[in-house]
């Protein structure tokens, strides 16, 4: 009995030593790993390891790092479908202010805080006129004799302190210097005056017509007594106080019967072509410029 005891001890001790023969002496796989770093041999590389300069797919760890499909998508526009997401294109500048700007047809055109009414484009600019009366001036005050557009009051008061007082230095760049012929009473012959250089200007008769409407009646007129324009654009040719519901009359610029009365729009939207006193105070203003587009 002592004698089998004996050998299954020796037997039991082979066994561990063989089992300890396996192992690894202490730090040799940490020395092997930094002779291959040294060695800059590739083939070297741990299997654990991966590819460690491709990156391999990398995963949300435990600290919720990024994976590669997020990264890529934040980087290059790729969704982790593989679409690629394109930018959206920019818009390409445009040099006028006004990106959208309407058509000729009446529009609204809002410009220095104020809404104008687009009577025709072209060539670059645009003839523009203020969709309300904007404030109340005789044509003239002072010096009765005959007077013209070149003379008159609100002539001085829009190139003068309208203009200072409502246009920005921005504002003022778009707005052109224009060329103004001012004919002479196309039913009395009362005459118009010299050309004038205006930044700002009020619509002559034939220019309302032109604009608001041509129903011929200038052309066909065969009665000097008749002495208006009363047709079916009166309605298009009405004007109300600005903010308000209030129909007043408009002058224009060009002379009436005589050289001491100016012509208007009244009220119902009838062209008066014989004018009114230019003394009037009661007169509203609505300007109208060219402007660049």
């Amino acid at each position: 009995m002592k004698k089998a005891f004996c050998v299954l001890l020796v037997i039991l001790l082979i066994l561990s030593s063989a089992a300890c023969g396996n192992k690894e002496e202490p730090g040799e796989s940490s020395m092997d790993s930094m002779n291959s770093a040294q060695s800059g041999n590739p083939a070297e590389s741990t299997e654990s390891g991966g590819d460690s300069d491709t990156g391999g797919d990398l995963e949300l760890d435990d600290d919720g790092d990024l994976t590669i499909e997020d990264i890529l998508q934040s980087a290059w526009g790729t969704d982790p479908d593989g679409e690629t997401e394109t930018a959206p294109e920019e818009p390409p500048l445009d040099p006028s202010p006004y990106p959208d700007f309407p058509t000729p047809e009446h529009s609204v055109l809002n410009f220095a805080g104020m809404d104008w009414l687009v009577l025709e484009t072209g060539d670059g600019k645009a003839l523009i006129m203020s969709v309300d009366i904007i404030d109340f001036l005789p044509y003239r005050l002072g010096n009765f004799s005959d007077v013209t557009w070149r003379d008159s009051m609100v002539r001085t008061w829009l190139n003068g302190t309208f203009y200072d007082e409502t246009f920005s230095a921005d504002e003022k760049a778009w707005i052109l210097d224009s060329q103004i012929t001012n004919d002479n009473n196309p039913w009395f012959g009362t005459y118009g005056g010299a050309e004038t250089t205006d930044k700002l200007f009020l619509l002559s008769i034939e220019e309302t017509v032109r604009y608001f409407g041509d129903s011929g009646f200038l052309a066909t007129r065969t009665d000097e007594d008749v002495w208006s324009v009363d047709d079916k654009y009166n309605e298009a040719r009405i004007a109300v106080y600005i903010e308000t519901d209030y129909k007043f009359m408009w002058w224009l610029r060009s002379p009436g019967n005589n050289g001491m009365y100016a012509a208007y729009v009244d009220n119902d939207g009838t062209i008066s072509v014989s004018g009114l006193f230019i003394g009037e105070s009661g007169g509203g203003i609505r300007p109208a410029m060219w402007i660049m587009i």
